[in-house]
């Protein structure tokens, strides 16, 4: 008896896809795939043909089934470098939910473009209050709605997040670093950046530099 190509659909939005076989026999023909297989035996037992081995199975069991576990190996360790790794920043708020309606979402994205594009300059709340067609009160309420933070909470990451690039060039000075940031005052500049980033500019640029 030869094997048969078992072709695996390919669903473009995923790199994997999980399958529960309950009924018996259903996937017991002698088959191969190009792709990485872990199945689990969850319940039940019989005998399993890997290659030229044969042998029983039974509850409980996992297999791991391909011709190149090594790539598989090596993503497992780089994942638990990093899930061991004190060193992080969470990114997203955890109670973070992508629940936007393409209209809304076309609002958001007019206010993070005209934000990026300016927030080197002073932005007044009633300007980008406009761009999102709301009076400045709504917009707060919406925006915080939408974000979970505040609208200046918002443009001071970004003014940061510059400042922190900028900071990687020893030819700019701080006071420079903190005017094409967008920050109009240095003390206020050196309070947030160390809000956010838990060190001062100076401090920062020594860190990036070791």
């Amino acid at each position: 008896m030869k094997p048969q190509l078992l072709k695996v659909p390919n669903v473009q939005a995923y790199s994997f896809s999980i399958r529960q076989d309950k009924m018996t026999n259903i996937n017991n023909r002698w088959h191969y795939h190009p792709e990485i297989e872990l199945v689990h035996f969850h319940k039940g037992f019989g005998t399993q043909f890997v290659g030229d081995h044969i042998k029983r199975f039974f509850p409980d069991e996992i297999v791991l089934v391909g011709s190149k576990p090594e790539r598989i190996m090596v993503l497992m360790k780089i994942l638990n470098a990093i899930y061991r790794s004190e060193k992080f920043t969470i990114l997203s708020s955890v109670g973070f939910q992508n629940t936007l309606l393409d209209s809304e979402n076309d609002r958001i994205d007019d206010i993070y473009e005209f934000t990026f594009n300016n927030f080197h300059k002073k932005i007044y709340l009633d300007q980008v209050a406009g761009i999102s067609g709301l009076v400045p009160n709504s917009f707060c309420r919406y925006f915080k709605s939408r974000t979970g933070k505040t609208y200046l909470q918002f443009l001071t990451e970004i003014r940061v997040g510059h400042a922190c690039k900028l900071l990687k060039d020893d030819n700019i000075n701080i006071k420079e670093v903190c005017y094409e940031s967008g920050f109009l005052n240095f003390s206020c500049f050196h309070r947030r950046f160390k809000e956010i980033t838990s060190q001062s500019p100076h401090n920062y640029r020594l860190t990036v530099a070791n």
